[in-house]
């Protein structure tokens, strides 16, 4: 079995990474040479998950309200705010700075999550 295919088998399996043959290290999404340019976050029984999510400069986190009521994703900071998520809505936001974005959903206070991002 090539290297490749067996790279491409434990991305799908474990995420983890591999080296390709240009000795670049790579997971879906990601280089190890830095954080992932995509993150994906679940709002569902009143949590954000996963929880805290890391993602370069430049790159995009998505919430997806996959709960029965409506949530926000809201910065502390006040750098994005989603305004109210309805069931099986999606936000997404990019960060073009690095720094440490904590945030809430207005609605449901308790409701918390941090972003790192990195340069």
């Amino acid at each position: 079995m090539s290297r490749n295919l067996i790279c491409a088998a434990l991305i799908m399996v474990v995420g983890a990474a591999c080296s390709s043959d240009d000795g670049t290290a790579t997971t879906s999404g990601a280089t190890t040479a830095g954080a992932p340019t995509e993150a994906a976050v679940s709002i569902a029984d009143f949590a954000f998950t996963p929880n805290p999510v890391t993602v370069a400069v430049g790159g995009t986190v998505s919430w997806t309200n996959e709960d029965g009521l409506p949530h926000t994703t809201t910065s502390q900071s006040g750098a994005w705010n989603s305004e109210a998520l309805q069931p099986s809505e999606t936000f997404s936001f990019t960060f073009e700075e690095t720094g440490t974005f904590d945030y809430v959903c207005n609605i449901h206070p308790s409701m918390s999550g941090t972003i790192t991002v990195e340069g």
